[in-house]
């Protein structure tokens, strides 16, 4: 009888074994590619930066009355507690949600829609996006853009403009 428990629970820990290897091997193929552009130190602090704000530099969608000119860019907001900020940092770190055969060039400094700052103890990265163009990348930095899926630009567009929405309240 006490051989019977012994071979099951080693053949419980093979099975959690062969479980969290397969989890792994399933999360790396998952985010290779975007940890690969992002870099370690900045996937880390997309992932884990205890402070995060965002900044929208030009207005977007049509007003008639104004330019982009005379539009007023607004005050970076404090995002770190922010509802679907979890699932934002997640998009950004998914192979899936970039459109990798396109090495998009990247927009002018002035042609970035938003700004988001993550930041820890020592360092910090700000993203930059604009959603027209469906791009993503570093701002002010020579590490290159990235091209978004249309279903990602749907998800930042309306997330951003939420949280935005929200901190007006």
């Amino acid at each position: 009888m006490k051989n019977r428990g012994m071979i099951l629970v080693l053949l419980l820990i093979a099975a959690g074994l062969i479980a969290a290897a397969s989890a792994l091997w399933h999360q790396y193929h998952q985010t290779r590619r975007a940890l690969d552009f992002w870099g370690p130190d900045a996937a880390y602090l997309i992932g884990h930066a205890p402070s995060v704000e965002l900044a929208a530099l030009r207005h977007r969608g049509p007003d008639p009355n104004r330019s982009d000119e005379t539009q007023a860019k607004r005050p970076a907001i404090d995002i770190s507690q922010a509802r679907g900020l979890v699932h934002f940092r997640r998009s950004l770190l998914e192979d899936e949600n970039f459109v990798w055969a396109i090495d998009p060039p990247a927009p002018r400094p002035t042609d970035w829609d938003y700004t988001v700052r993550f930041s820890g103890d020592a360092a910090s990265l700000v993203l930059a996006f604009n959603l027209d163009r469906q791009v993503v990348g570093v701002q002010a930095s020579d590490s290159g853009t990235a091209a978004i899926t249309d279903r990602m630009t749907k998800g930042l567009a309306q997330f951003f403009e939420e949280t935005l929405a929200q901190a007006v309240e």
